[in-house]
């Protein structure tokens, strides 16, 4: 029989209590939590009863989610009896938020189970004293600043709220006013660019809005005014004496003497030859003829040789200067050598002989 049971026991059957050897002994551990583990030792048997276990290293035989095959939980307890506890593999990483605008430091991460005061699971904030800049701000225009901390600012940035964005002008000259008819929109300025435009020719450090206007045939103010016609040319500048020329007919009157550039029909003459310079028609001794149809043409003999304008003749008619020609229409007030010739009309319109 004792034969019969050693091989019954070699195959795998439990011996009875009575015919345990030795070999057949193993550690047992109580179990009072039934999670498979023990921890208080209870020597030595064949069999297992209810409440032990062959496994010990329970470090909680009070708690049947701690035992060495347990997972690690983030609960201030030692799960895994490996004698850690919370181990940073179960903790979140978390980030300081010291400007409060949802997104905290990345550079100061720490791990915890449980949200510190102060602290966002969130970060990505490349300025956390900062609370209008996040990864969740709008980038814009602002001397290079990094709005929306994705590694790019301003120009360089595809996502830049283009109306942020100022006009700028090339300034080739360097006089501090760019060419207006080349723009450039961007965040800021280059070394050629300026913010403020008008210059009227960028390759002349001298012409430009803030500049003083002199006689050099340049509007070097950029006025659209040049010389003696801008009211703003140096009085300083070296002004030549001539004689003014009201009714701009280039006679000057020798009662008015003016200082100007250069000699300007309505500005300033080189001579003091006009008899009258309220008319200009009347400027030099010269014939004048019957204007029947009024047009500033004359037509016939020599009425009268004067200067200043006549009085009408005889007939009422009004009289013309020589300087305007001869009317080859004396009756056709539309007529004359000082009417604008309409080409292909069929009308010799300007006494010239063709139409055009």
């Amino acid at each position: 029989m004792t034969f019969v049971a050693g091989l019954l026991l070699g195959c795998g059957g439990s011996p009875a209590e009575g015919e345990c050897t030795p070999y057949d002994r193993f550690e047992v551990y109580e179990d009072a939590d039934g999670d498979g583990f023990g921890a208080a030792p209870l020597g030595q048997s064949c069999t297992l009863r209810a409440g032990q276990s062959r496994l010990g290293s329970d470090c909680d035989d009070t708690e049947p989610t701690t035992h060495p095959d347990a997972p690690d939980l983030c609960d201030l307890r030692d799960n895994d009896c490996d004698g850690l506890v919370d181990e940073e593999s179960t903790q979140t990483p978390f980030y300081p938020d010291e400007d409060r605008d949802g997104f905290g430091d990345p550079k100061r991460l720490e791990r915890h189970c449980l949200l510190p005061p102060g602290w966002i699971p969130t970060g990505g904030d490349c300025d956390d004293a900062d609370p209008d800049v996040n990864p969740g701000a709008i980038e814009v225009c602002n001397r290079g600043l990094d709005d929306d901390c994705d590694g790019v600012a301003d120009d360089q940035d595809d996502s830049l709220d283009l109306t942020t964005q100022s006009t700028f002008f090339p300034d080739l000259d360097g006089d501090g006013f760019g060419d207006l008819s080349r723009p450039e929109v961007r965040c800021s300025p280059n070394a050629t660019l300026v913010d403020v435009g008008g210059d009227c020719d960028d390759e002349d450090a001298d012409v430009n809005p803030d500049a003083q206007e002199v006689c050099d045939t340049l509007d070097n103010d950029c006025d659209d005014l040049v010389d003696d016609w801008d009211p703003t040319l140096d009085p300083g500048e070296n002004l030549v004496s001539m004689w003014a020329d009201a009714d701009c007919d280039g006679f000057g009157d020798p009662k008015s003497p003016v200082e100007v550039c250069f000699s300007t029909p309505c500005l300033g003459v080189d001579n003091d030859l006009d008899c009258d310079d309220t008319d200009s028609w009347a400027n030099l001794p010269q014939n004048w003829y019957e204007d029947a149809d009024q047009d500033g043409v004359g037509t016939g003999h020599p009425v009268v040789f004067v200067c200043i304008r006549p009085e009408p003749d005889g007939s009422g008619n009004e009289l013309a200067p020589a300087l305007n020609g001869v009317d080859c229409a004396p009756k056709d007030p539309e007529i004359s050598p000082i009417t604008p010739e309409v080409c292909k009309d069929g009308i010799d319109q300007d006494c010239d002989g063709a139409d055009c």
